[in-house]
């Protein structure tokens, strides 16, 4: 081949990649990431260092009719709670293996809670979008606000985990504190 189609080759090559828009990609960023694994106290003593990231944690999930909530005996404290975020709870376990699902029912009917070791997204604080024909200050003040809301019901929990893969579950013992 002669240097001519190479040349024109690898022009139209990086040509067509710099057209692509940045944010194109054909993961999602969380999908193109491997998990970070860490504890749950260690996760909610540093929430911004892992907000928006996917994580992989253990912890036990305690379920009820109007919560879905994370927490840890080693930092029980409520401002430590974390809403178990319920469409990505739905989507992780219908997608867990049959064994995990049938345990987590179990421990869940029996004792409302179940410890999980769970794969998600972790976020810090809420996403506030303000409407777009607000002054910069008003967005400013809606934002600062609605920061503070939470997660869950109520705005019970001050951070949230969408979860997307659930590894594992297993019973809490019945000594183990509830929050």
């Amino acid at each position: 081949m002669s240097p001519t189609p190479i040349l024109a080759i690898t022009l139209l090559v990086l040509v067509s990649a710099a057209l692509q828009p940045s944010g194109q990609t054909t993961l999602s960023q969380n999908e193109a990431q491997s998990p970070t694994t860490t504890t749950f106290c260690d996760l909610v003593k540093a929430p911004e260092r892992y907000d928006k990231l996917l994580v992989r944690t253990k912890a036990i999930l305690l379920e009820g009719p109007e919560h879905s909530i994370l927490y840890d005996p080693g930092c029980i404290d409520s401002r430590n709670l974390t809403w178990f975020e319920w469409e990505g709870y739905t989507r992780a376990l219908k997608a867990a293996d049959k064994n995990v699902q049938k345990k987590l029912s179990k421990y869940i009917k029996s004792d409302d809670r179940a410890m999980l070791t769970v794969v998600g997204t972790f976020q810090a604080k809420p996403d506030v979008e303000a409407p777009k024909n607000v002054s910069p200050e008003v967005t400013g003040v809606i934002k600062r606000n609605n920061e503070k809301a939470g997660f869950g019901h109520l705005g019970c929990c001050p951070y949230q985990l969408v979860p997307t893969v659930i590894e594992k579950a297993e019973r809490v013992p019945k000594s183990a504190p509830l929050p």
